[in-house]
């Protein structure tokens, strides 16, 4: 059966998930004639409606360069904007969550 693909899921489909409070690891896959199939898992975190929430990029927000902040550290160099861990350990401290984004590849 063919699904429909989207970015944005359905209540109904949602709900088959059955996603549990905290983190839920998910995987895709997808299939191609010529490369078979590669399969990824990333995680879902079900948050109460009522938690706050920050979202913060990383690279150049955190790191004061895209490019440095993403090398140096391989040679032993913080390349953090000066006070980011500490303010963000307070802003943690106050009750919120975190989401962190960044356009960086993994691995």
């Amino acid at each position: 059966r063919k699904e429909n693909r989207t970015l944005r899921l359905s209540s109904e489909q949602l709900k088959k998930l059955r996603l549990r409070r905290g983190v839920n690891t998910i995987s895709f896959s997808v299939t191609t004639k010529y490369q078979g199939t590669t399969i990824t898992t990333a995680n879902i975190y079900l948050w109460n409606h009522t938690d706050k929430v920050v979202v913060s990029d990383i690279d150049g927000t955190i790191t004061k360069s895209d490019v440095y902040g993403h090398i140096l550290p391989w040679f032993g160099h913080d390349w953090a904007h000066t006070g980011v861990a500490d303010l963000f350990s307070a802003v943690e401290q106050n009750g919120y969550r975190f989401v962190y984004l960044s356009a960086r590849a993994i691995g």
